[in-house]
């Protein structure tokens, strides 16, 4: 199976590649770094599907919480919405684009090899562009891309799943006081996991 693993940011795959390039292949699996943001994720995914021939994506970065998590916890992503996209004037559900899924599912054959990891929890992802402070009408993990690349796994018919490092809880924690370095090697570790059971 040949594996392409997504991040946002140099940050966040720092402890597993140095390589700057925005694709990096080694040991038989992709590194991409994106950029931050919906726009730049779904952007830089498509570019790479257009070029490559891949079998799964599997999202790996940091997210806040709005829920009962603690940090450098690991969650493993069940579903991911759009925490920003809000039709309901023309009767869609709050979260909804119009003429797409309401969520995207992580692929359930992906989901459950990831399962074999080390985590503390399964959860849902709300995607948006804005940083989040302060408390939401939902529960789970938020970042600026992942329902982006969800998205693009769907119109090119990919089996992908996602999986955050908790860089901060909302209203607990603050975000300026994450130790980056911890983050990276926390992400580092589950990718040498991954590879091991994928």
């Amino acid at each position: 199976m040949k594996t392409v693993f997504v991040f946002a940011m140099q940050d966040e795959r720092a402890s597993v590649t140095s390589r700057q390039e925005e694709v990096v292949y080694d040991d038989n699996v992709y590194y991409l770094k994106t950029g931050i943001g919906k726009v730049n994720a779904a952007s830089s995914l498509t570019k790479f599907l257009e070029n490559h021939d891949i079998d799964q994506i599997i999202n790996i970065g940091l997210a806040g919480s709005v829920s009962n998590h603690d940090v450098l916890d690991v969650v493993i992503i069940k579903q991911a919405y759009f925490h920003d996209v809000d039709a309901t004037l023309f009767g869609y559900p709050k979260y909804q684009v119009p003429g797409m899924p309401l969520t995207y599912e992580s692929d359930p054959q992906l989901l459950e090899t990831c399962k074999k990891i080390s985590f503390q929890s399964i959860d849902t992802l709300y995607t948006g562009d804005q940083f989040i402070t302060q408390k939401m009408p939902f529960e789970g993990v938020v970042d600026m891309e992942g329902a982006s690349l969800y998205q693009v796994a769907y119109f090119y018919h990919k089996p992908i799943v996602s999986i955050k490092v908790v860089s901060d809880v909302i209203g607990k924690k603050s975000y300026q006081s994450f130790e980056m370095n911890q983050g990276s090697e926390r992400i580092a570790n589950i990718v040498k996991q991954l590879k091991e059971v994928l």
